[in-house]
């Protein structure tokens, strides 16, 4: 709500080049990059009983069809495990605060 100083705003998904990566940026307007179909994601074991866990692998399917999947960086190289539980939202969403873990 603006009159109570409470702004949204629009974030686009696009898929990256190898180089690059994949791109979670704002956007000044709602574009085709930022409607989401489904997100379906699953927690590493780093701070299970966190009120914010980590994500380990995170998939994005927007609503013109391209799929996205997201790995966490390094996390192989860890004895930080992925759990087999998927968790899953259908419907049609916008991203409107993004969150970016330090560890």
């Amino acid at each position: 709500d603006p009159k109570e100083g409470i702004l949204y705003q629009p974030y686009q998904v696009k898929k990256g080049s190898t180089s690059r990566g994949h791109q979670i940026k704002p956007s000044a307007f709602v574009t085709k990059d930022c409607l989401i179909r489904r997100i379906t994601w699953r927690y590493t074991d780093l701070l299970p009983n966190s009120s914010e866990p980590r994500v380990g692998y995170l998939r994005i399917e927007m609503l013109h069809g391209e799929v996205i999947e997201i790995s966490r960086a390094g996390i192989k190289e860890t004895t930080i495990a992925v759990s087999e539980i998927e968790h899953e939202i259908v419907g049609v969403f916008i991203i409107t605060s993004f969150k970016m873990s330090s560890d």
